[in-house]
């Protein structure tokens, strides 16, 4: 399920502009192209993906924090408006970048609607990834003489 649908880009930006961003073929339909849309949403989820991919387990699951759906909503918009972006959706798909950026770094928490962070994901830390050799160090006595008798 993506982050972001058609009812929501609708209620943010209009039936209008919607229809004139999807209706690319001559002679126009007159109507908002599901395709067009699908794709430019199935592109914005994956950005969301990369971005918060490093932090979260995705696709998260719904329901979607409010804040990411507009997120969404901004890149979905951005990638409609393909060679010709406005001033005003490339000021907003630059701010969800930055946002998408911060909660990736973790200097923002992604939050519900109900106030609850989402838990990020639980990486494994091991302490093993040195090798340990007989001798002294990490790296066996022959490398640490080597090293500590070194011009």
């Amino acid at each position: 399920m993506p982050y972001a649908t058609l009812a929501d880009l609708t209620s943010r930006f209009g039936v209008a502009e919607l229809r004139q961003l999807t209706d690319r073929e001559l002679p126009a339909a007159g109507a908002v192209v599901v395709e067009v849309v699908d794709r430019a949403l199935a592109d914005a989820d994956g950005v969301v993906n990369r971005f918060l991919g490093a932090r979260f387990s995705v696709p998260l699951g719904a329901p979607y924090p409010s804040d990411l759906v507009r997120v969404a909503c901004d890149v979905a918009r951005y990638f409609l408006h393909d060679q010709a972006p406005t001033e005003i959706a490339r000021t907003h798909y630059e701010d969800a970048l930055a946002w998408l950026r911060s909660v990736a770094d973790g200097k923002l928490p992604l939050v519900g609607d109900d106030g609850s962070v989402l838990p990020t994901k639980q990486t494994a830390f091991s302490t093993s990834a040195v090798a340990s050799y007989p001798g002294q160090g990490a790296f066996g006595a022959d490398f640490s003489q080597r090293w500590v008798s070194a011009p």
